[in-house]
């Protein structure tokens, strides 16, 4: 009499079962450093699009536009005077137009060597040269470089 094979054995399930295991094991890992790879890079680009969102809203506007930094945050507002401040104050007046505010991912923390914690670019060439860096909870850094002629620049440092 002959019996029909109408499927898997117990001992090919858990061997494929193995494999599967041991690949996931080995693939899951570098999957998450991908993806802390890809969040890093996306914050350090929009830590650079909004200084150059903030020169070009300066040479727009003939005002000074201040950048702010916080350790988990920053936000950048063209210091004008609108409403009743004072124009070029260094200070976020109620009535000011913030053109950026950014909190960072959690993780992520913000130093910057500007005194204060701020800089600005004005409507015409020239500020203080310095630098942010960016460092998440891994170890990896990386510094944006704004020269005096306000070219900005990133440099991996780690």
């Amino acid at each position: 009499m002959l019996r029909k094979n109408d499927g898997f054995t117990f001992c090919e399930c858990v061997i494929c079962f193995a494999i599967i295991s041991t690949l996931s094991a080995i693939a899951i890992p570098s999957f998450f450093n991908i993806r802390d790879g890809i969040e890093f890079r996306a914050e350090v680009t929009a830590i650079t699009l909004a200084l150059q969102h903030a020169k070009i809203a300066a040479i727009k506007s003939n005002s000074p536009v201040v950048l702010q930094f916080e350790k988990d945050h920053y936000y950048v507002f063209v210091d004008n005077g609108e409403g009743d401040g004072n124009w070029g104050d260094w200070k976020c007046q109620e009535n000011e137009r913030i053109l950026v505010r950014h909190q960072l991912a959690s993780g992520f923390e913000l130093t910057t060597n500007f005194s204060a914690g701020r800089t600005r670019f004005r409507g015409s060439p020239g500020m203080k040269a310095g630098t942010i860096t960016i460092e998440n909870v891994n170890g990896s850094k990386t510094q944006v470089i704004i020269n005096t002629i306000g070219r900005i620049r990133t440099v991996r440092l780690s």
